[in-house]
Formats: C-alpha cells, sequence, structure tokens
C-alpha cells in the first residue's frame, strides 16, 4: 500500500506541474481587447506604399563624338523611362539623332533604343538609320553595346550599309568607305525635362479578379440552369399533352362515331 500511495503522489505531481505550464504559456480569447485586432489606417498606408512603384521619365538633348575609319558628329535628342528600386532599377531609352562627317561631307539620321539592367551593367541596343553622301545614299542597322554614367554614354557597335555605293571616279571613296562599320562613340545627355510618377497596386486587386471570375462563373451557371428548366418544362408540356390525348381517347364512348355521322 505504501508503494501505491507514494505511486499516486508522483503521478498527481507531474500532472499538476504539466497543466500548470500549459496554462502559463496559453492564453485565452478574452485577453484580447478589440484595440489589438483592429487595423489602423497606418497599417494600410504602409500595406499600399510596399506595393507601390516609382517611375520616371525624361527627355534632353544628347551630344557627341563617333570614331572609326571617319570622324561623325551627333546632335540629337533621347527620351528615358525608368522604374526606380533600390534594387535592379530599370531604364529603357528611345534616341534620335542627325550625324555628319565633316571631311567626307556625309550626312546621316539615326533612331534607336537601348535598355539597361542594374546599377552597374551594360546598355543593351540596336540602331537603324539612313546615310548620304548626296551622291549615293543607303539605309543601315546594326547593334550597340555601351557603358553608361554620370550622363556620359560610351557605346560600340557596328553598322551594315545595305548600299556600299559606287566611285564614279579613280581614288574616289564609296560611300561604305565614308561611313563607319565598326565605331566607338561618346556621348553626352542634357536632361531638359524630369517627371516621377507612383502606380499603385490595390490592395484588393486580386480579390477584384477573384470575385470577378466568381461572377462570370455564375452567370454561366445561371444561364444553363435556365437552359436545363426550359428543357424539363418542355418535355413536361409533351407529357401533359400526350396524357390528355389518351384520356380523351378513353372517355370516348364505343358509339359515338355512330352518332358523329348521323
Amino acid at each position: 500500500m505504501k508503494y501505491y500511495f507514494c505511486f499516486l503522489a508522483v503521478y498527481l505531481a507531474f500532472t499538476i506541474a504539466g497543466k500548470a505550464q500549459y496554462a502559463s504559456h496559453y492564453t485565452s480569447a478574452r485577453t484580447y481587447t478589440p484595440g489589438s485586432l483592429a487595423v489602423s489606417k497606418f497599417d494600410i498606408l504602409d500595406a499600399q506604399a510596399a506595393k507601390a512603384k516609382l517611375f520616371q521619365r525624361n527627355y534632353g538633348v544628347i551630344l557627341g563624338v563617333q570614331r572609326g575609319k571617319s570622324t561623325f558628329f551627333e546632335f540629337g535628342s533621347e527620351i528615358h523611362w525608368r522604374k526606380v528600386r533600390l534594387t535592379n532599377p530599370r531604364l529603357i531609352a528611345a534616341t534620335a539623332n542627325v550625324t555628319y562627317n565633316i571631311a567626307d561631307n556625309v550626312l546621316g539620321y539615326q533612331a534607336g533604343f537601348w535598355t539597361k539592367r542594374g546599377r552597374i551593367a551594360l546598355t543593351l541596343g540596336a540602331n537603324a538609320g539612313y546615310y548620304t553622301d548626296f551622291d549615293h545614299g543607303s539605309f543601315a542597322v546594326g547593334p550597340a553595346v555601351g557603358f553608361r554614367l554620370l550622363g556620359f554614354h560610351l557605346t560600340t557597335g557596328y553598322n551594315y550599309l545595305f548600299n556600299k555605293g559606287v566611285a564614279e571616279t579613280t581614288g574616289e571613296k564609296r560611300l561604305a568607305d565614308k561611313v563607319n562599320n565598326f565605331h566607338i562613340g561618346l556621348r553626352y545627355y542634357f536632361p531638359l525635362d524630369n517627371k516621377f510618377s507612383w502606380n499603385k497596386k490595390d490592395t484588393n486587386s486580386k480579390d477584384k479578379e477573384k470575385s470577378k471570375k466568381k461572377k462570370r462563373k455564375e452567370k454561366v451557371k445561371k444561364k444553363k440552369q435556365k437552359a436545363k428548366e426550359k428543357q424539363k418544362k418542355a418535355k413536361q408540356r409533351e407529357k401533359e399533352k400526350k396524357n390528355n390525348k389518351k384520356s380523351e381517347d378513353t372517355t370516348r364512348k364505343p358509339f359515338d362515331f355512330l352518332k358523329k355521322k348521323n
């Protein structure tokens, strides 16, 4: 009996200690107040700011020099679309410029684009243009790679001329000899206008899309149900007509057709 009472005492001690420990870690629902569960306006604004995106758009003037077989001076305009981020920003640009080779009297018109992803990264783009020495002309296209920092843009690329041109006299250069195939250039960008805009995403945009999908599904279901109900009603009408005909046939007397003849 002594051992039995000792066992009971140890068992009760452990169970009471376990319940007390569990109760110390457990907080009942009554301890929560409505103020602790309420969402403030600042929390909503913080959530919207986390999803908001800052965009920058600016345009300006570019001045540059291009070197290869010949020297070209560049003058034009450029527009930038930038997605401002702390990490991995994006920049897309479109350019339109005029180039001129004074020594060989060659005029060129160029249009192109380039893009950059990251703060310290290469720019990748392409150009298309038209060159003329006022005797012959040719379209040109080519890729370009560069590095941009603090408004300076160092580029290198290739121009492919569709029309090489013909030398009318001996010793005269062709158009292809006056235009740079492989080239390297340096430009500087002077911004004239700079605008920032916020693109805020609705926090409930996903919920709205889901609700729209649900509504569409409900409309489709309703249409199907209406079509089924119409089919059922049509079948019921046909059955009623058949039953009415049968009832009429059964209610007729055997000698009714003789009365109709008389």
